[in-house]
């Protein structure tokens, strides 16, 4: 093969990048995963952490990654993508509906999905365990605590014999956890309705959301104690999907679920400036987790990947992840020994790999993206300095602008920046 032909070879490849994680099989996903030390074993410690970096940055990537490695070593992940969450998510964000409901519709989609995987683990265990009809008695004790919640409607009516009436009505959400482990989420709305000779109506008052949850990881806990149980890693990723106004709640079922069971690690991804993981009440209380005392939040993927906090690691990074996704994708094998080899094959001279990762600002699904742009540009010989400048400029064009062209501000600044820049 000469090398128009294998350069052409390795282009058609490039193209054909699978680009999102949540897109590619099992197999797939394992093959190309890159770390950046110590970006793994931070992300593989047994605090409870959240893990930030902006979209694309390979939040999903290193958890799904993570859930192979638990396996491997039988212990026991519990992946949660909140994007997919439930039988229909967008009850969640849907203004039509009262915030008890979205609310309460959240959290029990969240609870449903543990109390699946949870079953499935009784079920591996259930054959070669003693007492075989204790653990169908704990799950189903914890099937009925996630059962009770429940939204309960109810309306009071009063009228005299002149010519107006006023009626009220409220409105309640309950949880109310098993025997032994107890908790309860009420939601209160009031309302009243004044009418005047049947023609004018006026309405008035407000809705106020009243959480209460007790020891609610208690029939999880009971559960876990009668199989056995390895450790459980709890891997919820997309956390940034849901509606800013419900993630004070998740949050705080997760932190008087999870952190107070020994044997449960939890592992959030979300993205910064786009999460709210607390309400700050008076007097320190506070609805949801607080960071650094409920839980970490030590890692965050621009630290490894961005290419002026780091150049050597994310020059590393980026040219082990580009290698690695042709060697998964290339059917007609491995042609080169290492990932110098491969860049110096595609690439005029190194700077120009250098310029190509500065471009992709530490995001590896823009690398993929960019590599396809490239290849595109240079279709049959080398990547050059021109090359990778058009493609990055396209791809800003095609994917980014639009973006920041439809924030006043966000132009506004860039417009800014670029001045001061020229």
């Amino acid at each position: 093969m000469s090398d128009n032909e294998r350069i052409l070879a390795i282009h058609k490849v490039l193209l054909g990048f699978t680009q999102r994680a949540e897109r590619a099989t099992e197999e797939t996903l394992i093959a190309p995963f890159v770390d950046s030390p110590p970006m793994f074993n931070l992300l593989s410690t047994k605090n409870n952490q959240i893990v930030f970096g902006r979209r694309g940055t390979g939040k999903t990537h290193a958890l799904k990654f993570m859930s192979r490695q638990i396996l491997e070593s039988n212990e026991r992940p519990i992946y949660i993508d909140l994007r997919l969450i439930g039988s229909n998510g967008s009850i969640y964000s849907d203004d039509s509906r009262s915030f008890p409901e979205r609310a309460s519709s959240l959290i029990i989609d969240v609870l449903k999905h543990l109390y699946n995987d949870l079953v499935e683990l009784a079920l591996e265990k259930i054959d070669a365990h003693p007492h075989p009809g204790e653990i169908t008695t704990r799950i189903d004790a914890l099937y009925n605590a996630i059962s009770t919640v429940r939204v309960i409607g109810s309306t009071e009516h009063e009228s005299n014999t002149t010519t107006s009436s006023r009626e009220m009505s409220g409105l309640n959400v309950g949880v109310s956890i098993g025997a032994t482990a107890s908790g309860n989420a009420a939601f209160k709305a009031e309302s009243t309705v004044q009418k005047d000779a049947g023609t004018r109506i006026k309405h008035t008052g407000k809705e106020t959301a009243y959480l209460t949850f007790g020891n609610i990881g208690g029939p999880i806990e009971s559960v876990l104690a009668i199989l056995n149980a390895p450790r459980i890693w709890i891997l919820i990723d997309e956390w940034s999907e849901v509606p800013i106004d419900l993630q004070p709640y998740l949050a705080d079922l997760l932190r008087r679920t999870i952190p107070p069971i020994n044997g449960i690690t939890l592992k959030i991804a979300a993205i910064e400036h786009r999460f709210r993981f607390s309400i700050i009440k008076d007097q320190g209380e506070y609805i949801g987790l607080e960071l650094s005392a409920d839980l970490s939040a030590d890692l965050n993927l621009d630290d490894f990947l961005v290419f002026d906090n780091n150049q050597h690691n994310a020059t590393n990074f980026f040219k082990t992840l580009i290698f690695k996704h042709y060697e998964s994708a290339d059917p007609t094998g491995h042609q080169f020994r290492n990932s110098d080899e491969f860049i110096q094959a595609i690439f005029t001279q190194f700077p120009v790999f250098e310029e190509f990762v500065r471009a992709v600002e530490g995001v590896p699904r823009d690398a993929l993206n960019l590599a396809a742009k490239v290849a595109t540009k240079s279709y049959g010989r080398k990547i050059t300095m021109n090359d990778v400048h058009a493609a990055a400029r396209d791809w800003y064009n095609q994917e980014k602008a639009t973006s920041i062209n439809n924030d006043t501000n966000l132009s506004r600044l860039l417009g800014v920046r670029s001045r001061d820049v020229v």
